[in-house]
């Protein structure tokens, strides 16, 4: 099953997606879900300035996506969670919105597979349920 799947099922309502500097329209996940939500997201597309931006939708079912503003290339591969600091400041963030369960796109972050990203990723989301789909 895959993450809008998921999501249209009711079984996740959180989503981290990946935004790319060069990608406009947005490719991956983050094109799948702007086009699932009508294109509730194409706004913040253009005018992500912060490291994270939190969109609510009001589709049916709810979808609450934090949009990750990674700043560079799909190119760079996994580079934004090789930063321990991204990762930290982005399971802070979950916490403070007492996000319980979350997910996400491996491919879309750069992760060769899903259990690399579960690997790297583990440690720093302890006490979250993180959903990760290829």
């Amino acid at each position: 099953m895959d993450l809008a799947a998921t999501w249209q099922q009711g079984q996740l309502s959180w989503i981290l997606l990946a935004r790319y500097e060069e990608e406009l329209p947005p490719k991956g996940m983050l094109g799948i879900f702007d086009w699932h939500t009508r294109h509730a997201l194409s706004p913040f597309m253009t005018t992500c300035s912060s490291q994270y931006t939190y969109i609510p939708t009001k589709t049916q079912p709810m979808l609450h996506a934090v949009v990750v503003d990674t700043g560079q290339s799909r190119s760079a591969k996994n580079a934004y969670f090789n930063n321990e600091a991204h990762a930290r400041s982005l399971v802070n963030l979950c916490t403070k919105m007492r996000i319980a369960r979350i997910g996400m796109s491996a491919k879309d972050f750069g992760f060769l597979s899903q259990s690399q990203a579960k690997e790297v990723l583990a440690p720093y989301f302890s006490g979250i349920d993180l959903w990760i789909m290829q």
